[in-house]
């Protein structure tokens, strides 16, 4: 807000309801351990408005995970449940595609898992 260019102040706008308004859930600290060899995702519950978020959000800390266990010589297995959700959308579908694209080169070990074939179309 303090930067004088009309863009700047446009910017903040947008981003001000998910930093200090009613989508702020990714702006605070997490509850989760992301350090721990083992890692859960539970999205599930994730109001509807910010599902695309919460999914992006998510997917980019696999990635740089995928990144950083490269290189420390690692391979990281990735389990995705309920994937016919991640494919209901399509930026999540294609963070997706990417994972399986370039995760071979990251050292990943990506497996999907669903019961909903038919949301696989």
């Amino acid at each position: 807000m303090k930067q004088p260019e009309r863009e700047a102040k446009n910017l903040a706008l947008v981003l001000e309801r998910y930093v200090l308004g009613g989508m702020d859930i990714f702006s605070k600290k997490t509850n989760i351990e992301i350090k721990n060899r083992l890692i859960s995702f539970d999205i599930s519950e994730l109001p509807r408005s910010i599902q695309t978020t919460g999914y992006l959000v998510v997917l980019e800390h696999i990635m740089n995970r995928l990144k950083r266990n490269k290189n420390l010589g690692k391979h990281t297995w990735i389990f995705i449940d309920e994937f016919h959700i991640l494919l209901a959308n399509p930026y999540s579908a294609d963070y997706i595609a990417k994972i399986y694209k370039t995760g071979r080169k990251e050292n990943a070990i990506p497996t999907i898992i669903t019961q909903n074939i038919r949301g696989c179309n």
